[in-house]
């Protein structure tokens, strides 16, 4: 597997030992992966509304310039299980995993789990970093 770096305000997703290619997934997308990111351990649909509050801080970060109700309401269906919300945007970053590295080599970085259990990436922890 590649090493990853997030890098940048808007925590941007590079593979660096794959031609330093970019994750292109938009704020949201990028506030679940990071969310999945660091919880190595996984996570429950179920407590994603656990970490409403780094949700909401971590999505003022890196969202475009938002309102307060739209950063509140899209945080609150990713969070509402009734919601397909997460589950699309699992879905999608899976897509693009696969398509930028290779069905192969995604099954590293994609966030998946059985149904109804913990979802997590499988990428040693170890290869991703946060430079500055």
């Amino acid at each position: 597997p590649s090493r990853m770096e997030i890098r940048g305000m808007y925590r941007h997703i590079f593979f660096t030992d794959l031609g330093n290619v970019q994750l292109r997934l938009n704020p949201l997308e990028t506030l679940v992966y990071l969310l999945f990111l660091e919880h190595p351990e996984g996570l429950r649909y179920t407590e994603v509304s656990d970490h409403r509050e780094w949700l909401i801080s971590t999505y003022k970060e890196i969202g475009n310039v938002r309102t307060l109700p739209e950063i509140l309401n899209s945080v609150d269906q990713l969070c509402n299980v009734l919601d397909n919300s997460l589950s699309e945007k699992i879905s999608r970053i899976k897509r693009k995993i696969i398509s930028l590295v290779g069905e192969d080599l995604a099954q590293h970085y994609i966030i998946d789990g059985p149904r109804d259990e913990r979802k997590r990436i499988g990428v040693d922890r170890g290869l991703v970093s946060y430079p500055k």
